[in-house]
């Protein structure tokens, strides 16, 4: 084989290889830094994921949905995951009768809001429905009130 051609290959590979590993170097930009009441401000849509057996995720669906305050602050519950702005975990300690609400943002993994309730007296997805509700309110609370100014 003629030395040049093999010479003009190696270099156009070297060539290649070393614009790859340079591009892979490249520091990508950092997401920027968001707060939890922000991603809990701005989500539109919601998913439930119970991660308990004594969790009625339809029961839950219904309580939100049913809330006026829900459908004012522009939420929208779905059923596809990949489609929600925010994932609402719903956990239960065993021996207890302790519900645990987690809302993660979908995007980032990053937890914005998390309550507690009990079951006993009754259902426990209303009280979680309205305890979610109440912090999605304060959440776009800071907002009306950082807007406008006070006198």
């Amino acid at each position: 084989m003629n030395p040049i051609v093999t010479f003009t290959r190696s270099f156009f590979v070297l060539i290649f290889f070393g614009a790859i590993s340079a591009y892979a170097q490249t520091p990508r930009p950092a997401p920027e830094p968001t707060s939890a009441v922000s991603l809990l401000r701005s989500a539109k849509t919601v998913f439930i994921q119970p991660k308990s057996d004594y969790m009625n995720r339809e029961a839950l669906e219904r309580e939100l949905v049913k809330h006026p305050e829900f459908n004012h602050l522009g939420l929208l519950v779905v059923r596809d995951k990949h489609e929600a702005d925010l994932v609402l975990e719903v956990y239960r300690k065993k021996w207890t009768t302790r519900f645990t609400i987690t809302a993660v943002d979908a995007g980032t993994g990053a937890l914005v809001a998390s309550c507690q309730e009990s079951s006993i007296g009754g259902d426990v997805e209303p009280k979680l429905a309205k305890c979610f509700i109440k912090q999605a309110k304060a959440a776009r609370a800071i907002v009306t009130e950082t807007a406008t100014p006070k006198k």
